[in-house]
């Protein structure tokens, strides 16, 4: 797990699915788009933050689309600036 959140805190945005990079990604505020299927995003959702969650209708993962899952991700990467290592700061978060 040491490596895992080294390599989140490198990332300017991560895309994934409920699971634990992404609650690695909110403990560390790595920006982070979450796919959540079956999931509630309400209980397991992350925390105020630079975060996304994306959740079809169906409740199906496989059911997101790439448009679905781009609009948050471009927020979220226009919200700051990359530093010199890479990953987004702004105080707004």
């Amino acid at each position: 797990m040491p490596i895992l959140g080294a390599l989140i805190d490198r990332l300017d945005l991560l895309i994934t699915n409920d699971s634990g990079p992404a609650h690695i990604a909110y403990a560390r505020t790595t920006p982070c788009v979450t796919i959540f299927g079956s999931g509630d995003p309400a209980r397991y959702g992350p925390p105020p933050g630079p975060f996304a969650v994306v959740i079809h209708p169906s409740h199906d993962v496989k059911a997101s689309t790439v448009e679905d899952v781009v609009a948050p991700a471009e927020s979220l990467l226009t919200r700051g600036t990359p530093t010199s290592h890479g990953k987004i700061q702004n105080s707004a978060f």
